[in-house]
């Protein structure tokens, strides 16, 4: 999912590379095998101390997750001490912490009730980094950024508020399962749009591995569980130009999909009945709204987060100090 929201003059005070006419974009980028989305950044919560048995299955897992980090460092959030930077409809918002340090995951776990229930894992990629992996998450973004101006809205997303989705990659047929292809192109492209499009397209293969190597640096449990669901359900990733080559065990790596959503995107609280996948993969960053290069924040809107209505709590990517990735449970 890409977010995007253009917003008023406050964008352009403190702007130096980017013309003042032009305010910076937030973006956010989820991928996963299926288009339908599961936050909103106003809606009430509508928690229950009692947990179902769906919850008791999060928690679970969510033991899992503490025991499959892998290698990486880790630091622990408790969630009933960490500092409350404003409250907004009922939801706790967190406040993310300043990195002056190489980045590694935050694991943050609601530790207000037992057992101890991690809630995201999320890593803040400072934009002054010089690793490998940084300018290849900038790069990431400034492609899919450069796809979806060429793509079609998804108009079948029930639960849209505000703001406009679209899809880059596969995506199964409106006809119960009998055809798939991939998300359109906008009709009346030229020729040499179409060309570009194609460019872009293709430099999307080279972030197939990419993409899934981070996923195996959260959590090694969500790899395993994204490995077997893209090879039992024989679905095809970007490093494929058609769904049917989609044949191989060692193609099965990555994503079908990436959601890119825009213009202050904001849809209903709800869950996902046939999502097939069970985890969730995004990066966030402000861009520039004329070539889509990643900026550092330059103003502090209220709103732009994501908000988990079960646990009553939300994070504000308005407060984050680089391009943020996060990895939660769907």
């Amino acid at each position: 999912m890409v977010r995007t929201k253009p917003d008023s003059a406050h964008h352009q005070n403190d702007l130096n590379d980017v013309e003042s006419t032009i305010p910076p974009l937030e973006v956010m980028v989820r991928t996963e095998p299926n288009i339908e989305h599961h936050e909103n950044n106003n809606a009430k919560s509508n928690h229950k101390r009692k947990l179902t048995r769906s919850q008791r299955q999060h928690i679970h897992d969510s033991k899992q997750i503490i025991s499959h980090l892998g290698h990486s460092k880790r630091e622990y959030k408790n969630f009933s001490t960490i500092k409350i930077d404003k409250k907004s409809a009922n939801v706790s918002w967190l406040k993310l912490p300043s990195l002056n340090t190489l980045p590694h995951p935050y694991l943050l776990i609601d530790k207000t009730k037992k057992p101890f229930l991690p809630v995201i894992i999320y890593e803040i990629t400072p934009f002054d980094n010089s690793s490998g992996h940084s300018q290849l998450l900038q790069s990431l973004i400034i492609t899919l950024m450069s796809l979806s101006q060429n793509c079609q809205e998804i108009k079948t997303n029930k639960q849209l508020l505000g703001g406009i989705m679209k899809g880059i990659g596969f995506c199964p047929g409106s006809d119960l399962g009998r055809s798939a292809g991939v998300y359109s192109r906008k009709p009346g492209l030229t020729p040499h749009q179409i060309e570009l499009d194609n460019m872009q397209w293709t430099k999307l293969q080279q972030y197939d591995k990419f993409v899934y190597s981070r996923i195996s640096h959260f959590s090694k449990l969500a790899e395993n569980e994204y490995h077997s669901l893209m090879e039992a359900a024989k679905l095809p990733n970007f490093g494929q130009l058609e769904w049917s080559s989609a044949n191989k065990k060692e193609e099965f790596k990555s994503f079908t999909n990436f959601i890119v959503t825009q213009d202050g995107f904001f849809n209903k609280p709800h869950q996902d009945l046939n999502n097939l996948n069970s985890w969730t993969y995004g990066i966030f960053s402000f861009v520039s709204k004329k070539d889509f290069h990643p900026l550092p924040t330059v103003f502090t809107p209220s709103g732009h987060g994501l908000h988990f209505p079960k646990l009553n709590m939300g994070i504000d990517f308005s407060k984050k100090t680089g391009i943020m990735q996060i990895l939660w449970k769907t």
